[in-house]
């Protein structure tokens, strides 16, 4: 089963801080993730593309890998950025796992 979600982020000036549009469901289900001690990050791959000069580098995203205590019930998230920051897309692949509900019950929501 795969959950999708868009969060949405302003902010008053161009580089000043981000603040949500709206609830960022993606972002709270992924802190969720990182906190919990039943869930157990297997591994993560930053999608960053380095310059050579002496811009920033840009961040696109990152891929986490999560699985749930002993069990083969994991979640893979993927999190593509926009060239602002200011929209994040989330993918939740979820395997093993039947439905949204069994997943809310495992993240303890």
């Amino acid at each position: 089963m795969i959950l999708k979600y868009t969060d949405y982020f302003t902010s008053k000036y161009r580089y000043g801080t981000l603040y949500p549009k709206g609830i960022p469901h993606g972002a709270n289900i992924h802190n969720k993730l990182e906190k919990s001690d039943d869930w157990k990050l297997k591994s993560r791959e930053n999608h960053i593309a380095e310059k050579n000069d002496n811009r920033m580098d840009r961040n696109y995203g990152f891929s986490d890998s999560y699985t749930y205590k002993d069990t083969n019930k994991s979640v893979s998230v993927h999190c593509d950025r926009s060239a602002t920051g200011k929209t994040l897309i989330w993918t939740f692949n979820l395997d093993n796992i039947e439905n949204q509900e069994e997943f809310e019950l495992l993240l303890k929501i």
